[in-house]
């Protein structure tokens, strides 16, 4: 993949000039996919007033646009300091943003496009008019963690429960867990549900290393009595929100409080760092149902797709590349 070494060092600046949210900045990028990430700038003079960075794939000698590992979202980045505060104004300078960057995509010839976009952002009109789909997704997020009294008291009561339940069982949260024992950690989790890990342990050092030398990141273990590790998280944040990037508990403690324990301490650390925390969401039934249960709040957001043709789709969705 031939990158523009000028265009990226312009989002570099792009992103110290404008707060774009953690997963649109170029360390997540180079951390998720270090030579597969480039961007789409649109300029006023000399200045960069948007952007759209992207992770481009090479398959079967096709071209893709896709969502990287361990990222919610990456979708256009605006400038909006030299725009009027209406909401006209903004959306107005936002869509004109996206036709630019929308003809830029189109010159790539992409077999598929895939784009997540921040729940913050809710025009996908320009998208729809350029033939992409569009379908919600969500998340749930807890707004303000700024007092952790009144965010554990906001808690449903079952897990209220859950969190006595470790106390009495004698669980304790702890910070010196590994890296490769989180990631050993969570692939027995992910297998002994009949699944496989979709990223590799060079992805999650590198995110680590990367986020961990910005002092954005923390793995939160959960053991029992007899030290054995019942249950992890890995969170990361920005300026603004930590995302729980992921969690795992043994299956042999699944009644134990252990996981709901994570989850409270990655909050309350949480909560002296940042305002807002985001489970980053689930669409998977049992998962969904435990995350709406800490005081959280539903968020959508908006998943795009977009096939070069219908043959194409049928093509993809056959061979099982893309659902």
């Amino acid at each position: 993949m031939q990158r523009s070494s000028e265009d990226i060092e312009l989002y570099r600046d792009f992103c110290r000039r404008v707060d774009v949210p953690l997963f649109a900045n170029d360390y997540w990028l180079d951390a998720v996919c270090p030579d597969e990430w480039d961007v789409f700038l649109i300029r006023k003079g000399d200045r960069v007033v948007a952007a759209l960075p992207y992770h481009e794939v090479h398959r079967f000698g096709l071209r893709f646009m896709l969502q990287p590992v361990f990222t919610q979202f990456l979708g256009p980045q605006v400038d909006y300091s030299e725009i009027k505060e209406d909401e006209y104004s903004r959306r107005s300078f936002f869509r004109e943003c996206v036709e630019n960057i929308l003809d830029m995509i189109d010159k790539k010839n992409f077999a598929y496009c895939q784009i997540a976009m921040h729940r913050s952002v809710t025009d996908w009109l320009p998208f729809y008019w350029r033939g992409f789909r569009s379908s919600l997704r969500y998340t749930y997020v807890i707004e303000d963690i700024s007092s952790y009294e009144k965010v554990a008291g906001a808690y449903h009561a079952s897990k209220r429960t859950h969190l006595n339940r470790a106390a009495k069982n004698g669980l304790t949260p702890y910070y010196d867990m590994t890296l490769e024992d989180f990631y050993q950690f969570h692939k027995k989790y992910i297998e002994d549900r009949g699944g496989h890990l979709s990223y590799h342990f060079p992805v999650l050092s590198e995110i680590y290393r990367i986020m961990s030398d910005k002092k954005q990141c923390r793995i939160i273990g959960v053991r029992g009595e007899n030290g054995e590790l019942q249950s992890a998280v890995l969170v990361v944040w920005d300026s603004r929100c930590a995302y729980q990037l992921t969690s795992c508990t043994d299956s042999k403690y699944r009644s134990t409080g252990g996981s709901t324990l994570a989850v409270d301490e990655a909050v309350r650390f949480c909560s002296e760092k940042v305002r807002c925390y985001d489970f980053e969401g689930s669409m998977i039934h049992n998962v969904e149902q435990s995350y709406s249960k800490y005081g959280s709040s539903q968020k959508p957001y908006i998943y795009l797709e977009r096939y070069s043709s219908l043959a194409m789709e049928f093509l993809l969705r056959a061979s099982g590349k893309v659902k």
